[in-house]
């Protein structure tokens, strides 16, 4: 199977992720104009790629949480593109676990129970690379702050 057609299937129906929420004021939106819930956001394809790349299924970490933040524990070194795409699949993976992961933007893309409440990605990554040998702590935080809300 071709990488490109693996990671098609990995998220269906991703689509853009939702507008970012303003800080210190609230706008009028009325339902009909309101954005549905994304599950699923685009932008995860340069990351399960660079897995692809080095022999490791994206499809299997999709599903395998913890193996997931192990791999993305290790990779150090991620270009700013590829640590944002990293970031998405990894809400993604979220979501797939977690049927009520919503995404949100505030400053970064943040997914949790509801769009205006979420774990900020690319702070996890940047913490989670820095603390490489906490990842078991971390996936464990993940399973409870998620469990709770479902």
């Amino acid at each position: 199977m071709e990488p490109h057609d693996e990671t098609a299937r990995l998220f269906p129906h991703s689509a853009p992720l939702p507008r970012p929420i303003p800080r210190r004021k609230a706008t009028y939106e009325p339902a009909s104009e309101a954005e549905a819930p994304v599950r699923f956001a685009e932008g995860y394809d340069a990351y399960a790629h660079s897995l692809h790349a080095r022999g490791l299924s994206a499809a299997s970490l999709a599903g395998d949480l913890p193996a997931l933040i192990r791999v993305l524990a290790e990779d150090t070194g991620l270009t700013a593109e590829l640590t944002y795409s990293a970031a998405i699949f990894l809400g993604n993976s979220i979501a797939t676990r977690y049927p009520s992961a919503e995404w949100s933007v505030m400053e970064e893309p943040m997914i949790g129970p509801g769009s205006l409440s979420g774990t900020p990605l690319l702070t996890v990554l940047r913490q989670l690379q820095q603390h490489p040998h906490r990842h078991a702590e971390f996936a464990q935080a993940l399973d409870r702050t998620m469990s709770a809300a479902s």
